[in-house]
């Protein structure tokens, strides 16, 4: 079995913080815990999607509403809703002032990315992940096992693995090619940092960069926040 691999086709996109989306998240903010980040934090990961509204899915998904806090938030009188601590509690809101720091990125993206929903790929890392997917309580390593939340040490380790590993033509993996969660149709990549981008700002396969403020009345935000069933807090 062999690892396969996939180039982005036209340009990818990244929600990050200004001045620049594309650029690595500082040591500092470590350890990371994205779904792809190193387990050791010896390399850093960056992500994007072939779509800004792959990206707005991404990112806006932690304030999607939970349907048993809503109803219970229903149920509470309404002198008590006025109070702040209630306000700030409301699910399914969105602050404008989210909009501030961030910035929507696009840019060109080289080289070839594990495609690791492939069949070929999950027949491939199987016997090298079963094991370890039965001790964190999986049934079996399969599509499911590399697309749910928790536990991430899994992804992460094989992460770790990929990034350790030679693809066909011997040249080392730029990266991952992987599904979102929140719909099939939606493609996502995580870039490795290598060797070459130490003391750099951005990976060095990173082309044609763009930043852009983000817009209130961006379609494809817009559609997120609908997907996600969100809405502004003010209104």
């Amino acid at each position: 079995m062999t690892l396969t691999v996939n180039r982005p086709d036209g340009t990818v996109h990244r929600v990050g913080f200004q001045p620049d989306p594309w650029a690595w998240t500082p040591w500092q903010y470590g350890p990371f815990t994205g779904r792809w980040d190193d387990p050791e934090d010896l390399y850093r990961v960056i992500y994007a999607a072939s779509s800004p509204l792959g990206c707005f899915l991404e990112v806006l998904a932690v304030f999607r509403p939970d349907p048993a806090v809503a109803e219970a938030l229903a149920r509470i009188q309404g002198d008590e809703i006025e109070d702040s601590s209630f306000a700030a509690a409301q699910p399914g809101k969105l602050d404008r002032s989210w909009l501030t720091n961030r910035r929507l990125g696009t840019a060109r993206l080289g080289e070839d990315y594990v495609d690791v929903g492939h069949s070929q790929t999950i027949a491939h890392l199987r016997p090298h992940f079963i094991q370890r997917a039965r001790e964190l309580g999986l049934p079996d390593f399969d599509a499911a096992a590399i697309r749910i939340s928790a536990p991430r040490i899994l992804t992460q380790e094989i992460s770790r693995f990929l990034y350790g590993s030679a693809l066909a033509n011997g040249a080392p993996a730029a990266g991952i090619e992987f599904g979102s969660r929140h719909g099939d149709d939606q493609q996502l990549w995580a870039v490795f940092e290598r060797d070459s981008d130490i003391g750099q700002d951005r990976s060095h396969l990173l082309s044609e960069c763009t930043t852009a403020e983000i817009d209130e009345d961006d379609r494809e935000l817009r559609e997120a926040m609908r997907l996600h069933n969100l809405e502004w807090a003010d209104g």
